[in-house]
């Protein structure tokens, strides 16, 4: 029976549910992303990685910090699991349980990262070890300004 809603009935459906979906797939051992964002019915081509999600804005610039393609599975889930946890940090409607899954490129079988447990227990160490690297920011600035005024002086010496 087809349905007698108007177009605007039908966009308020989608209008209600914040979704996203993500289509991905491998063809000629070329990985292709496709996200749909259900609140514009649009689908976009995505490519190297896709976010979707209130929290994706966050996410994407910090992913930019990575390359992924030159990541095995291990390190690319270690990465993932920092991000998450940063963008966790800073989105209100972002929290819960994280889970991970991959698709193999050759086999375009489905992985999963794990348990969520030790999912936990892997977030809880990313960001023990992000807090070490936080801790020692303070040493490494002031390396880093100790280095451009020895430059400055040299350059003012040479100029003077």
């Amino acid at each position: 029976m087809p349905d007698k809603r108007t177009a605007e009935e039908l966009q308020a459906v989608f209008d209600r549910y914040e979704a996203a979906l993500l289509v991905a797939y491998y063809h000629d051992e070329q990985p292709y992303l496709y996200s749909i964002d259900f609140s514009t019915g649009i689908a976009c081509r995505e490519y190297k990685y896709a976010l979707l999600g209130c929290g994706a804005n966050v996410a994407e610039m910090l992913a930019g910090w990575f390359e992924f393609s030159q990541m095995d599975f291990q390190t690319a889930i270690v990465t993932t699991a920092f991000i998450i946890g940063e963008v966790k940090k800073v989105d209100a409607f972002c929290g819960g349980r994280t889970n991970l899954m991959a698709i193999g490129q050759k086999s375009g079988t489905l992985r999963a990262a794990k348990s969520p447990a030790l999912l936990q227990v892997l977030e809880d160490e990313v960001e023990r070890s992000f807090q070490e690297y936080k801790n020692t920011w303070a040493t490494r600035a002031i390396e880093m300004i100790a280095s451009v005024a020895k430059r400055w002086k040299a350059d003012d010496q040479m100029k003077g």
